[in-house]
C-alpha cells in the first residue's frame, strides 16, 4: 500500500482536518511497523487491536484506531481491492471518564512551584529560564482554557499586549480550524511583556533550552513534577487546566455560549457536558429545597459564609473576625475589616 497516495486521498477525498491528518498519519505508522511482514487482513486487524486492548488503551483511543483501519478498507475497495477488514471487529462502547478538576488554590500552587532544573553538563547550576518557560506556560493554559498543543504553538506575533494591562492571545492552530481572540488577565499582560520582548514575532514563545518549541511530552513531564513538588495528590496532565477553567467558569455562571467561544468547543454540547461532573452544584441545587434549606444550622451557615469570604484574596492587611451567639435557634455575627 503506497502510504502517500494513502494520505494524500484522506485530505482530498475526505478532507480530513490538519490535526486528524496527523493522528491518521501515526495510527497508520504504527499499525504497519507492528504488522511487519504480515498481511494486512481482517484477521491481522482483529490480532492488533487486541494488541492495542491490552496495552490499556481506553475505547476512545481503540476506536481511532479502528476508524484508520476502516479509511484504509474505503481507500483499498476504491482501488478495486475489498478486503473487507472491519469483518471480525466493531467500534467499542464510550465510556465516560471523569476529568480532573483543580481548585483555584491548587492552580496557584502549581504555579509558584519552582523545578530546579539544570544546565546539561553542569548538575550545580539551576536554570532559572527552563522554568520560568514552563511556569509562563502552565499560567497561559489556566488563564485561558485552552489546549496544550494551542499553547505550545503560540508565536509572538499571536499575543496583543497592551500597555494598561489589557490583552489577547489568537489561537491559531485549533482542533476546529478556526482561529479565536482569548483575553488575558492583566498580570500575565504584564510577565508577558517581559517574557517575549528579546523575541522575533515569528518565533514560538515556549521553547528549550536549544531553542526548539517545547513538546508535549516535556510538557506533560513538568506538570507532573510541579504537581509532586506542591503536594497534589490527584491524577494530573495538561488538559486538567482547560478542565478547571471550564469548570469554573460554569460555577460562577458565565453563559454555557460564552465559555463555548472561549475554549473553542465546535458543539456546544461538548460545554454543557461538564456540568454533570460538578459535585457541589448538584450540592447547592439539593439546599434550594425547603425541607433542606430549614435544616441548615446557623453554625453551617456561618460556616458557608466564611468559606465564601475566604475565597477573596486580599491583602494580608484584611482581618476578619467573627462574633456569634446562639440561643433559641437565633445567631449574630460581626465581620470586622482591619
Amino acid at each position: 500500500m503506497d502510504r502517500e497516495k494513502f494520505l494524500v486521498w484522506c485530505v482530498v477525498k475526505r478532507n480530513l482536518a490538519k490535526n486528524s491528518i496527523k493522528h491518521t498519519r501515526q495510527r497508520y505508522d504504527l499499525l504497519i511497523k507492528w504488522l511487519g511482514d504480515r498481511t494486512l487482513t481482517a484477521e491481522t486487524v482483529e490480532s492488533y487491536i487486541l494488541y492495542l486492548r491490552e496495552k490499556g488503551l481506553r475505547n476512545a483511543s481503540l476506536n481511532s484506531h479502528i476508524r484508520v483501519v476502516n479509511l484504509i478498507d474505503i481507500f483499498e475497495r476504491e482501488n478495486d481491492n475489498d478486503l473487507n477488514l472491519l469483518k471480525k471487529i466493531s467500534y467499542f462502547p464510550k465510556q465516560t471518564k471523569v476529568p480532573t478538576i483543580l481548585s483555584i488554590d491548587e492552580i496557584d500552587a502549581i504555579l509558584q512551584v519552582e523545578v530546579p532544573y539544570q544546565y546539561r553538563g553542569n548538575k550545580h547550576t539551576y536554570n532559572h529560564s527552563l522554568d520560568e518557560t514552563y511556569r509562563m506556560l502552565w499560567w497561559l493554559v489556566s488563564s485561558t482554557g485552552c489546549r496544550i498543543e494551542e499553547a505550545l504553538n503560540v508565536k509572538k506575533g499571536q499575543l496583543m499586549l497592551g500597555l494598561q494591562g489589557k490583552g489577547k492571545v489568537i489561537y491559531t492552530d485549533t482542533k476546529t480550524n478556526e482561529d479565536r481572540k482569548v483575553p488575558i488577565p492583566p498580570i500575565l499582560v504584564f510577565k508577558l511583556h517581559t517574557f517575549v520582548e528579546m523575541l522575533k514575532p515569528t518565533e514560538y514563545i515556549f521553547r528549550s533550552t536549544t531553542g526548539n518549541r517545547l513538546s508535549t511530552t516535556s510538557a506533560e513531564e513538568d506538570i507532573k513534577k510541579r504537581a509532586d513538588l506542591a503536594g497534589i495528590q490527584k491524577h494530573i496532565y495538561p488538559h486538567c487546566f482547560r478542565n478547571s477553567y471550564i469548570m469554573e467558569h460554569y460555577r460562577r455562571n458565565t453563559d454555557p455560549f460564552t465559555i463555548s467561544r472561549l475554549v473553542g468547543h465546535r458543539d456546544i454540547n461538548t460545554t454543557l457536558g461538564y456540568m454533570k461532573f460538578d459535585d457541589d452544584d448538584l450540592e447547592k441545587g439539593a439546599e434550594n429545597h425547603p425541607l433542606f434549606s430549614r435544616s441548615i444550622t446557623p453554625q453551617r451557615l456561618i460556616n458557608k459564609l466564611k468559606e465564601a469570604i475566604a475565597s477573596f484574596k486580599l491583602d494580608e492587611d484584611f482581618r476578619f473576625t467573627f462574633n456569634q451567639t446562639e440561643g433559641n435557634n437565633s445567631f449574630s455575627f460581626t465581620v470586622f475589616i482591619k
